[in-house]
């Protein structure tokens, strides 16, 4: 019946605890109209420990109290048959109209068993891999990505102009399968504590200068780069305190590194938090010096937070942060050029606030969850109504 809601199921390999995409999944189901949807997450990487945790616990409990069904798929591997058919027949068995997967590994799954399963695929790319004119892609992701997203796809989401830009021009996919849809992040649900009381509670001095990174501790995000331009900062940067959140495998080398290069407690590795809001509200200063990036909501979360901003030039985050309007930009893998504009950022307050002011209102004006939320509502409309993938 035309009345009846829209099923969408989102696809995701990992449980959405910590990590952009991953937030920004949890972000996308619980702000879709449940009068227009019902809701489905897939996670095909379940992951019992996880799901047991605070924070993954925590997350499913907020999903399902929503009206958002989770369900758990035990792959053990990337093939898996068994597991991937178990998720093309609970596609078939919830009447599923539309499979929203998000990043690479579980895009090329939904698109093969969406096609199973006889339901339209929107692949949602998050990752600009690299700048200049071969993106820095091997010849064997771009056979994948023309051959698997732009045939079996129905739709391919990229959230920057330089994905936008390798999708069609070195990847060869249809131009009218391509959006450009820029993210959102929506506006906090509480006040965060005041400045003097997150400084408190996080166990900072009052007139520390505090350095925020909060992105994931994966190797692209080259937080070795962030550790020695630290080490490089000029006088009205020396005594600054950086925090870093998340966790992952480069966590003990870059642990070592900053014992190395003798930076003692100016940098503090806080592991996966929940309370990111808390500690955006004690800083000045967030920073991202990633090689590559799509439109990483860390960088939203700082311009949201009014933050003075040092991110490198790569991928989407030119888009986002116009060097000298509303951050500084470096070169990726430049210690030098980090340590500069930090210091920069360091020693003039009214930098920083400047920056920041104009940070938060083209956050605003610009990456909106509402307009994102409003794109993909619509674009499920058209989709539940023209079949299956062509």
């Amino acid at each position: 019946m035309a009345d009846e809601p829209i099923h969408v199921a989102v696809m995701n390999d990992v449980i959405p605890v910590s990590g952009g995409a991953e937030r920004l999944i949890v972000h996308q189901l619980l702000a879709l109209d449940p009068a227009r949807f019902e809701r489905t997450l897939i996670v095909t990487r379940w992951d019992p420990a996880v799901a047991a945790s605070a924070a993954g616990a925590g997350v499913i409990a907020r999903l399902e109290a929503a009206g958002v069904r989770v369900a758990g798929i035990r792959r053990r591997s990337r093939v898996s048959p068994r597991a991937w058919l178990s998720v093309v027949r609970l596609l078939r068995r919830r009447g599923v109209d539309v499979l929203h997967s998000h990043k690479t590994g579980a895009n090329y799954a939904a698109v093969v068993v969406g096609r199973l399963a006889g339901v339209p695929v929107i692949a949602h790319e998050h990752l600009a891999h690299g700048d200049g004119v071969h993106f820095g892609l091997s010849r064997a992701r771009k056979l994948a990505d023309r051959h698997l997203m732009g045939r079996l796809a129905t739709m391919v989401l990229c959230v920057s102009e330089a994905d936008d830009a390798r999708l069609v021009a070195v990847e060869h996919l249809p131009r009218r399968k391509v959006r450009l849809v820029p993210l959102g992040i929506p506006a906090p649900e509480t006040c965060p504590p005041s400045r003097a009381d997150a400084r408190r509670e996080l166990g900072l001095a009052q007139d520390d200068i505090v350095i925020v990174a909060t992105a994931m501790l994966r190797p692209e995000k080259r937080h070795d780069v962030l550790v020695a331009a630290l080490a490089r900062l000029g006088p009205a940067g020396a005594g600054a305190v950086t925090l870093v959140t998340g966790d992952g495998v480069p966590r003990g080398a870059l642990e070592a590194q900053a014992q190395s290069l003798a930076l003692g407690a100016r940098v503090r590795f806080l592991g996966t938090r929940t309370d990111v809001p808390r500690i955006l509200a004690a800083a000045d200063i967030g920073v991202l010096c990633s090689d590559r990036e799509g439109t990483p909501l860390a960088l939203l979360e700082y311009m949201q937070a009014g933050l003075g901003i040092a991110a490198t030039r790569v991928g989407g985050v030119p888009d986002m942060i116009r060097d000298g309007r509303e951050g500084l930009l470096v070169a990726p893998g430049s210690p030098a050029e980090l340590a500069e504009a930090l210091t920069r950022l360091c020693a003039d307050p009214d930098l920083r606030y400047r920056l920041g002011a104009a940070a938060r209102r083209r956050r605003h004006d610009t990456f909106d969850l509402p307009g994102f939320v409003h794109t993909l509502e619509e674009l499920y409309g058209e989709l539940a109504g023209a079949g299956t993938p062509r």
